[in-house]
């Protein structure tokens, strides 16, 4: 995140990994797992950012998002 270079990285990867957390936060949110969602939204900030990033720098290249 330090040089917010994000070439290297798959956006449908991240997309589905983005996916696959925030369902694990939503299983953990209704079972009552604290273990569970705190581990996933620890996971899940990091990786949103790293998504964001990602869209940013495909919007620059596609001009496509974030206009």
């Amino acid at each position: 995140m330090k040089t917010k270079n994000t070439e290297g990285i798959s956006l449908i990867t991240y997309i589905l990994f983005f996916i696959g957390v925030s369902s694990w936060v939503i299983y953990g949110a209704l079972k009552g797992d604290i273990a569970v969602l705190v581990t996933n939204i620890v996971t899940l900030v990091p990786c949103s950012i790293i998504l964001w990033l990602k869209l940013k720098a495909v919007n620059i290249k596609n001009d496509i998002f974030f206009k």
